[in-house]
């Protein structure tokens, strides 16, 4: 029996994926198809990170067939499993917040996901992540392995 990984991939690294003008896209590609070639690995996306990533493109595209066609690769792809929070998450990353200084409230919602799934790692290129223990200290990994990039 294969033993699944658990990855949230951070919204920053779905843009740069996306946009052939972002910084990190051709980074970003090769992970994800890392990820995709691994038999192993699950990709948690959360309804914060898909907010995300729609509310930039909407901005940018003003087209509904590409948000659609975002939307539909993450509720069909059969690496991808979406996650909704809910109170008991919100109020615990509430309190991460008040704790952490310049933390958003996406990321910290992200890190207590994280704690509650028991994901093994979470991608991004924030380095906010690096300000939160739990993320820092057991799930903040180098992945794919740093010679793909």
């Amino acid at each position: 029996m294969i033993n699944i990984k658990k990855i949230i991939v951070d919204s920053v690294v779905w843009i740069a994926a996306i946009n052939k003008r972002e910084n990190h896209f051709k980074k970003a590609k090769k992970i994800l198809e890392w990820i995709n070639n691994q038999e192993k690995y699950e990709i948690i996306v959360t309804n914060l990170i898909m907010a995300e990533i729609l509310n930039n493109f909407a901005r940018k595209i003003k087209r509904r067939k590409f948000l659609l066609r975002i939307i539909d690769i993450f509720e069909k792809h059969n690496k991808i499993s979406l996650y909704y929070d809910d109170e008991k998450i919100s109020k615990v990353a509430i309190e991460v917040v008040k704790k952490i200084s310049g933390l958003s409230y996406v990321d910290a919602t992200l890190a207590v996901v994280m704690e509650s799934l028991e994901c093994d790692w979470l991608i991004s290129f924030d380095d906010d992540f690096q300000k939160i223990d739990m993320v820092r200290n057991k799930h903040l990994k180098s992945i794919p392995p740093n010679n793909l990039y």
